[in-house]
């Protein structure tokens, strides 16, 4: 105040509160309708509570929304003083669903009795299928149909939107039941595999099984499982819900796998603590290279045999007998010389043949059945055998036989050959020809 001010004009607005209501002035609070006026706009607490202040004198247009309610609007509301507690309600936004269910797919039967139930309301279908239910307010919902021996139609986000009339709904059938080995009073079968309809399901510890949605039909239904005969029915019925049923499956025939596994040929040695397995089933062989396997069901199968240190043997085996004294042959990565061998040697490799038999030990000596002796090494398939003398016996070792050429300390070359005899040495082999050995190994060379 640095001057008097005087005839100087004031005014005081009014303000308009109150409460937002769903569908009449006593129904549930409204929270979040927007109300407008005067160019003011609020939003309703959650008790539906709200107020707009600064409000000039005049008439103007009123307005109340909310999603799902129809609009309420006063396009002349004279605001000449303030108003508190006024109480506006919104009349929801409803619709109708309406229409027939039926039993089995969309061209079966009409279905009387079943529930429908969506947004808190239910209708029972009539004699012909068909139900009603009005007032369902706007919004999405979860719709249910239910009927004793049929699936529930299900459908957790149905929305409502308009009004949704002649609507067509079909309640599925189910399949369920035990299956069990060889009667119906079997062992229950736990694993197997059941398909009808396009849907499979395998049964649980207890031989159980559950396969629900299936349109009402014929169709293939097959039980499969490991070591059984194949359950088919080209033709099963499904013209209603069908439970605790039960299925038997006939155990295939089984037989014995059993024979022996050998080294570097059929005639090498048998290959202890060997891998062989089939159909599920394993064994190891003994110290003999023997096995034996038992229960394995008719069938083709892949048969593998495997141990470090060899490659792995494969087959296709066909089990529609019993197969014993079977004989498998397993090549080793890098091959063995320790053992016994057949010696067969040329001097001049002029075609004149010495015979004399061979022992090859694990401490990298051998020894010869006339008396000689000596050492050797292997780096890979590559041999070398040397008698003190110098004399050197070089080449490759493969499937049970060695060959190369031999060399005396004077150049004197020779031709050689072996086969494998036994992968125990013997050193009470007897030569064929005594004294083709002397202690230099040169057999008189």
């Amino acid at each position: 105040m640095t001057s008097d001010k005087t005839g100087q004009l004031f005014y005081l607005t009014y303000s308009l509160s109150g409460t937002v209501r769903s569908g009449s002035a006593t129904g549930p609070v409204l929270a979040g309708a927007t109300v407008s006026i005067a160019g003011k706009t609020t939003t309703t607490s959650a008790t539906g509570t709200f107020a707009i202040t600064g409000i000039t004198r005049g008439t103007y247009s009123l307005s109340i929304s909310k999603t799902g309610y129809v609009p309420y609007s006063n396009p002349a509301y004279p605001m000449t003083l303030s108003k508190t507690a006024q109480t506006f309600y919104l009349t929801p936004i409803t619709h109708a669903l309406s229409g027939t269910v039926l039993s089995g797919s969309a061209t079966g039967p009409v279905l009387a009795g079943a529930t429908v139930a969506i947004a808190g309301k239910t209708a029972i279908t009539s004699a012909t299928g068909t139900f009603s239910i009005t007032g369902i307010p706007e919004g999405t919902y979860p719709l249910t149909i239910t009927k004793a021996g049929h699936d529930t139609f299900s459908n957790p986000s149905y929305a409502m939107t308009s009004d949704r009339i002649g609507q067509l709904f079909f309640l599925t059938y189910s399949l369920s039941g035990t299956v069990r080995s060889g009667s119906a009073t079997g062992p229950v079968l736990a694993g197997a595999t059941v398909s009808i309809a396009g849907k499979t399901t395998t049964t649980s510890a207890t031989g159980t099984f559950a396969i629900t949605g299936i349109s009402a039909g014929t169709y293939p239904l097959t039980i499969s499982k490991t070591a059984y005969y194949t359950y088919t029915n080209p033709a099963y019925a499904m013209n209603a819900s069908k439970t605790a049923q039960v299925f038997t499956m006939a155990p295939l025939p089984t037989y014995t796998l059993s024979g022996t596994v050998r080294s570097d040929g059929t005639t090498g040695f048998g290959v202890a603590g060997a891998t062989v397995a089939i159909a599920g089933k394993t064994a190891i062989t003994g110290t003999t290279g023997t096995f034996s396997i038992t229960q394995i069901p008719l069938g083709n199968y892949p048969l593998n045999i495997s141990k470090t240190g060899y490659y792995t043997s494969s087959y296709s085996y066909a089990m529609t007998a019993s197969k014993t004294g079977q004989l498998f042959v397993m090549n080793q990565t890098t091959a063995t010389i320790v053992g016994s061998w057949q010696l067969f040697f040329d001097w001049d490799c002029d075609g004149t043949i010495g015979i004399a038999g061979v022992s090859f030990f694990s401490n990298n000596t051998f020894s010869t059945t006339d008396g000689g002796s000596g050492t050797w090494s292997k780096t890979g398939y590559q041999v070398k055998f040397t008698f003190p003398s110098g004399t050197a016996y070089t080449g490759t070792v493969g499937n049970n036989t060695m060959q190369g050429t031999s060399m005396t300390p004077t150049g004197f070359l020779g031709c050689w050959n072996a086969v494998w005899q036994t992968n125990t040495p013997a050193v009470s082999l007897e030569s064929i020809r005594d004294g083709i050995f002397d202690s230099s190994g040169s057999a008189g060379k």
